[in-house]
């Protein structure tokens, strides 16, 4: 008999007696499935491998087995039974095990939790059977199983057949104990088999455990927790098979430990050693890759239970809620959540825009926590993202809590679909409530977000009517940042002055615009933070910009070098192998410095050094690194000296020392004594520092990083720039190095620089794809700096107020750079540039006799030889702010008086009479549109008014907007001058609409040119025959990333556009210095220039619901309206239906 029919016979008489003693017939074990020769030579080319003879005939013949009560051997797929397939096994265990499964190991037979059977298909051991018990471990600590596969096979069903003719010769009642491992279907047979797991492991279970068994559970998934006992359908696996795989793994361990649920290579136990009585037993988890002690989870099986249990029904009824809303009519107006870590859902959530109030509604707010995510992070990541959203599109932090009274309480599903029929079964109370907001009423705030708040030491007064108030969710969301005081300390001082608001640091960091590290670091150095981490600083504002440039370099070089550790720790692996590496490096700020910590053992990166091996640095070392990127100069020698003394004086304990320098010291394009950097860092390893560079040049490496995220911040709010003194080097550079012969030699690159840096800022004056140039101006400007620094000679250093007037002096005036504040002053600017200095220290109270005696002298001396110094000067010269040395001691002097806060930023107080003169004009108005959305809008801006928060465009349709607004642009009694902040959908804000500004006049009556114009091109084409010409591009307002730069162009484009009109009707520009645009006008419009006219009348056709291009473009009006009263009169043209309707004229 060949061994092919010898196996077939015995998997035969397996199943004969398996009928005999399961009284179940197994006919599909005795249906073979062999494979083809070239399928078999496909599946090895697939793998790579060249199967051993004895499994090839195994494929060939019978094609995969599977006889009962068995483990199958794996080779060709059946068609029910696709998991029969060695080849997609293969392929799974080297994907999930790469570093731990071989490439030459073919798996033929899965052993449960022992480990895979293994053929081995190349090398000495080739056509042996292994072991492999998922754990990586040298070839010489395999168990080897057998010597070739049949031998294998034949053993295994020689075994199998054993066993039940052993079983079958058993008295029938012992025999009723056997089947622990098959789905017991009667209370009497479950009992059996529980009595049978017990016996046969030995113990006895509590009281609590053997109810949960003999329920309709008896095993299950419970809140993402596989707990086995008897087996199911779903849970196969029993507790006495998983307590078999405990014992294996730990042999050191005692046997009254159960195990009851498997969480990777945790396992889940029930301590009987401990149970103290028979009714509970506390619960542990047992590592079983390693030989520690289990750790005790503080809770008993009932009480573990009994909490995943409702964490499991709260999860269904969140799951529930979220899926209900999606399925909602108007869906697509909630955001569902669904946060995941590692496939693991730590929250839930949905929301919306709610526009009736002008707050985020939160439907469902359900934080998860996970045994592998920190303890609270899921509440704080959920938070975090409900803030956000809730200023993005309301402007505020005001927040309700509701649900759809169709739904279950208890389910979250929704039982009945007309929620009219629902509201008679509510209390009279709710009613109304239900009935305004169709079917939605409060609920209260979530009981862990209240128990969260209350740490921190925020009262949510409302939690019961489901509202978190603004001032109630700033207060949260800073307080939960947990800032050092010193921090805390500075941010309210700079809030109080109207530089920043603590939400906005909030979500700078929730965001992940900065990191809290990074920002902890730069308000503990930086002289003016709130220009770094905000924005505030503009790059065309050159000196500020570059100081807060330097701060942001030090900051941002400290986490690129810990993310250079952290790849050369992973690199080459997979996201799942970094997931289970867990690798994990911190950056600690510390006064100047950062103190960097990894979890595993590691070396400087090769990139990093120069001339050196690299530094071995044991796990938990700390790391004491100082930041101070910067380009070289002449000058380094001796402040790298000063930084070097600095770290070994520290006072801070770490053998390792660090100064992190740029990649351009060791730069021959940007340094020419490499040498000599060389010979620094040489002595500085001596005296136990090591110098490190970074491995790209800064504009590269940093700054393009630095300018994005002051841009993202930027766009978040607009805040006023604070100004203070700053310490500055003035570079006296030659005239050959700014107008260099053709046949010259010597380097241009300060010449084409300096030429460019005009071009660029004159583009950026004239707001022309102001971020591309702004980009360009700063790059310029680098280049001239790094220049100067190398060919150049440091003629003066100014500090503290010296500098302001050299400031003042550099910034541009004349139409073409307005506001732009160059670095650099050319050789034949110089006299000019002396003249306006000159006349600001003259105007300069600070330059005056009539101060005190030493004041005078001081200034005096300053004006003599800033301006001696100046004046000796042969060439130009450069302006360089030195990096660091602005203390950051001056926030504390800060007073709000220095601030001049603009008066957005004051709540308005709304006195009776003034609503009583408005709520009057309003009812004599027609409206065009709702009347609910008109009294809806007035009441929203009146409330963002009061209570200093921006307006949310998004819940006002544009035209309504251009009507209620303007109820507020005149002036009245009892009232001042205000601006109302605007917030759009993305998150971003505007320049504030200013408010009960315009004087009221009469309605101007003279000839006025009548003009019609759209909003934007291209939009409702069909009513272009009604209009001259469209305000604003539809092509150029698409380019534009934010809402923000949306309405900056719509202003800057009606403005320009309607004043040049303006002052052609007024005879103050003449007919050949117009813009194309009106030249063509006055072609087609005669009357132009043959009549005389008073003004100019403008009709806006409303030809986009875009908020950006209204807001930016009647911001516009207001301010044409202020400079040319009873000139221009301006009206809204609404479309309605199928046509346009005049709103109130605004004049």
């Amino acid at each position: 008999m060949s061994i092919i029919e010898e196996i077939k016979k015995l998997v035969k008489e397996n199943v004969i007696l398996w009928e005999k003693l399961m009284k179940v017939y197994d006919e599909e074990a005795l249906e073979f499935n062999p494979m083809a020769p070239e399928e078999i030579k496909e599946a090895e080319d697939k793998l790579g491998l060249e199967f051993p003879k004895e499994y090839k005939e195994f494929l060939q013949n019978i094609g995969s087995l599977r006889w009962p009560g068995h483990p199958a051997i794996l080779g060709n797929e059946k068609e029910k039974e696709p998991e029969l397939s060695v080849v997609n096994k293969t392929l799974e265990y080297r994907k999930s095990y790469p570093e731990e499964f071989s490439q030459y190991f073919l798996p033929v037979e899965e052993c449960d939790d022992i480990g895979v059977v293994c053929l081995i298909c190349k090398g000495e051991m080739s056509g042996k059977l292994v072991l492999w018990d998922y754990c990586k471990r040298k070839d010489s600590e395999y168990q080897i199983e057998a010597r070739d596969f049949w031998t294998f096979v034949k053993g295994d069903l020689l075994d199998s057949k054993k066993d039940l003719e052993m079983e079958l010769e058993k008295p029938k009642e012992e025999r009723d104990l056997r089947p622990i491992d098959e789905e017991m279907k009667t209370n009497q047979e479950k009992i059996l088999q529980l009595a049978a797991i017990k016996k046969i492991l030995g113990v006895k279970f509590p009281t609590a455990y053997e109810n949960f068994l003999l329920s309709e559970k008896r095993a299950g998934v419970i809140d993402g927790y596989e707990i086995i006992g008897l087996p199911t359908p779903r849970v196969p696996r029993s507790v006495y098979q998983g307590t078999l795989v405990l014992r294996k793994k730990r042999e050191d361990l005692p046997e009254s430990l159960v195990a009851i649920s498997f969480v990777g290579n945790k396992a889940l136990c029930l301590d009987l050693e401990k149970k103290g009585n028979q009714e509970d037993a506390p619960l542990v988890e047992v590592d079983l890759t390693k030989s520690v002690e289990p750790r005790s989870l503080g809770k008993t099986f009932r009480e573990w239970i009994n909490h995943h249990e409702a964490a499991s029904k709260r999860f269904s009824t969140a799951w529930n809620r979220i899926k209900a809303r999606q399925d909602e009519k108007k869906g697509w107006l909630w955001n569902t959540i669904i946060n995941r870590v590692k496939d693991y859902i730590i929250g839930v959530a949905a929301f919306r825009h709610n526009p009736v109030r002008n707050c985020l509604e939160v439907d469902e707010f359900y934080p998860i926590d996970q045994p592998h995510v920190k303890k609270g992070e899921p509440l704080r990541i959920l938070m975090n993202e409900i803030f956000a959203r809730a200023r993005d599109y309301s402007g505020s932090l005001n927040i309700i809590f509701t649900k759809d009274v169709r739904e279950g309480e208890e389910t979250g599903i929704i039982e009945e679909t007309d929620w009219q029929k629902v509201i008679s079964s509510l209390p009279p109370n709710i009613q109304e409530e239900a009935q305004e907001g169709y079917g939605r009423i409060h609920r209260s705030v979530p009981q862990e977000l209240v128990d969260f708040a209350r740490k921190f030491g925020v009262t949510f007064k409302k939690a019961d009517e489901g509202i978190i108030s603004y001032g109630e969710g700033v207060n949260l969301w800073f307080a939960s940042l947990e800032l050092p005081p010193e921090v805390e300390e500075k941010i309210y001082r700079l809030e109080e002055a109207g530089y920043l608001s603590r939400e906005i640091i909030a979500e700078v960091i929730s965001k992940g615009i900065w990191s809290k590290e990074e920002l902890i670091w730069i308000f503990l150095n930086a002289s003016r933070p709130e220009a770094l981490l905000l924005g505030t600083d503009l790059p065309e504002d050159r000196l500020f910009y570059s100081e807060s440039l330097n701060y942001g370099r030090a900051a941002l070089l400290a986490t690129r070098f810990k993310q250079a550790i952290i790849a050369e720790l992973t690199q080459g692996l997979s996201p799942e192998e970094i997931e289970k590496k867990k690798t994990r490096c911190t950056l600690e700020p510390k006064q100047n410095f950062w103190i960097l910590k990894c979890n595993e053992d590691f070396s400087i990166p090769f990139t990093w050094t120069i001339g050196k091996s690299e530094k071995a640095v044991k796990a938990g070392e700390p790391v004491l690194l100082l930041c101070r990127p910067s380009f070289p100069t002449e000058y380094d020698k001796n402040w790298l000296k000063e930084d070097l003394k600095l770290l070994l004086n520290s006072g801070i304990e770490a053998n390792i020392r660090c100064l992190l320098l740029s990649h351009e010291f060791i730069t021959p394009t940007y340094n020419k004594d490499i040498k000599q950097i060389k010979a620094i860092v040489e002595d500085a390893n001596k005296k136990g520092v090591d110098i490190l560079f970074a491995p790209s040049r800064m504009y590269l490496f940093l700054d393009k990083e630095i300018q994005k995220r002051m841009r993202r911040a930027r766009n978040l709010k607009h805040f006023p720039q604070r100004k203070n003194q700053l310490n500055l080097k003035i570079v006296e550079v030659p005239n050959e190095w700014w107008d260099i012969p053709e046949d010259s030699l010597i380097s241009r690159g300060l010449q084409n620089a300096s030429k460019s840096a005009r071009s660029f800022a004159e583009q950026i004056a004239q707001k022309r794809d102001i971020n591309h140039y702004r980009m360009e101006f700063s790059l310029m400007c680098e280049v001239i700096e790094r220049e100067a620094l190398q060919n150049g000679r440091i003629k003066a250093e100014l500090k503290g107020k010296e500098s302001q007037a050299l400031l003042e002096a550099l910034r541009g005036k004349d139409e073409n750079y307005k506001g732009i504040t160059f670095p650099f002053v050319k050789p034949d600017e110089m006299p000019k540039f002396l003249g306006k200095l000159k006349e600001i220290t003259g105007k300069d109270k600070s330059f005056s006799i009539l101060q005190f005696l030493r004041p005078i002298l001081q200034f005096l001396r300053l004006k003599r030889d800033l301006i001696s110094i100046l004046e000796k000067i042969q060439g130009g010269i450069v302006v360089v702010v030195k990096p660091w040395t602005t203390p950051s001691a001056l926030v504390k002097e800060l007073s709000v008086k220095e601030a001049e806060p603009r008066k957005v930023e004051k709540p308005f107080k709304f006195l009776a009479e003034l609503k009583d003169k408005i709520d009057n004009g309003k009812q004599r108005k027609r409206y065009i549109g709702n009347p609910k959305e008109i009294e809806r809008a007035h009441k929203q801006l009146r409330d963002s008014l009061e209570n200093g928060i921006s307006l949310s465009i998004a819940s006002i349709r544009s035209h309504i907007f251009v009507q209620v607004v303007r109820d507020y642009i005149y002036e009245l009694v009892g009232t001042e001058h205000t601006k109302l902040k605007i917030a759009y959908g993305d998150g971003t804000e505007g320049e504030p609409f200013p408010l009960f500004s315009l004087p009221k006049i009469e309605k101007p009556n003279g000839r006025l040119f009548y003009y019609p114009v759209g909003l934007v091109s291209l939009r409702h084409m069909k009513f272009d025959k009604d209009i001259e010409r469209s305000l604003i591009r539809n092509r150029e307002i698409q380019l534009k990333e934010t809402s923000a730069e949306q309405e900056d162009l719509a202003f800057r484009k009606t403005y320009e556009h309607v004043e040049e009109i303006l002052r052609f009707l007024n005879g103050k520009i003449e007919e050949s210095k117009v813009s194309i645009g009106l030249k063509a006008l006055i072609m087609r419009k005669h009357e132009l220039t043959s009549k005389k006219w008073n003004g100019l009348e403008l009709h806006i056709f409303q030809s986009t619901g875009l908020e950006p291009a209204c807001v930016g473009a009647y911001r516009a009006i207001v301010k044409l309206l202020e400079k040319y009263r009873n000139k221009l009169m301006v009206v809204p043209t609404i479309k309605f239906k199928e046509g346009y309707l005049k709103a109130e004229k605004w004049y």
